[in-house]
């Protein structure tokens, strides 16, 4: 489903194939994994939730469901982290510098690999406090609306460029492209 943002969520058909190219297109510009293990905390609803499940359930992965309540909670999300030894997650952006906080003060080693972030703007030195605190960690911000299959662009954020600016949207999929419009198109 959409997020909504016109009030009303609507429910988006797209293609199986549309998906493949989501999940290798991500697969791309991420660091590889092979066998970790992957963390699901969106609603089934919601858009991202489809790159939960199948990022990890079609590249071996082991595939762990949190509950909604414990998603906003950044204890209880950064300890599931270090006991499960997550390797793939994608963290909403509301919940991402306090997920740096937590993780900052923790004694225990994070096994975080491969995060994807996105649905709204996120500050660079957001993402650079998770790069300073787990530095094998490959950050992926996604960008684009549920129509064109959850995300049309990628930016690998590796390091900050500048601290106060939104991380950018990055380019296409792998395999797609994408158009800038004005208003007379």
């Amino acid at each position: 489903y959409t997020s909504g943002s016109t009030g009303r969520p609507k429910g988006v058909l797209i293609q199986h194939s549309n998906l493949i190219t989501l999940l290798l297109g991500f697969q791309e510009v991420a660091v590889p994994e092979i066998k970790g293990s992957g963390l699901a905390v969106c609603p089934y609803v919601f858009d991202v939730s489809v790159w939960e499940l199948f990022i990890n359930l079609c590249f071996g992965n082991t595939l762990h469901l949190l509950q909604n309540d414990d998603v906003f909670n950044p204890t209880v999300l950064t300890k599931y982290f270090i006991k499960h030894q997550i390797s793939t997650a994608y963290i909403p952006p509301t919940v991402l510098s306090n997920v740096a906080d937590t993780l900052e003060f923790s004694e225990a080693k994070v096994n975080l690999k491969r995060l994807l972030v996105g649905v709204m703007s996120i500050k660079q030195a957001t993402l650079q406090r998770l790069v300073d605190i787990v530095p094998e960690l490959s950050i992926i911000n996604g960008y684009g609306p549920s129509e064109t299959t959850i995300c049309a662009t990628f930016y690998p954020f590796w390091k900050v460029l500048s601290p106060d600016d939104n991380t950018p949207i990055g380019k296409p999929v792998a395999n797609t492209s994408i158009y800038i419009l004005d208003r007379g198109q």
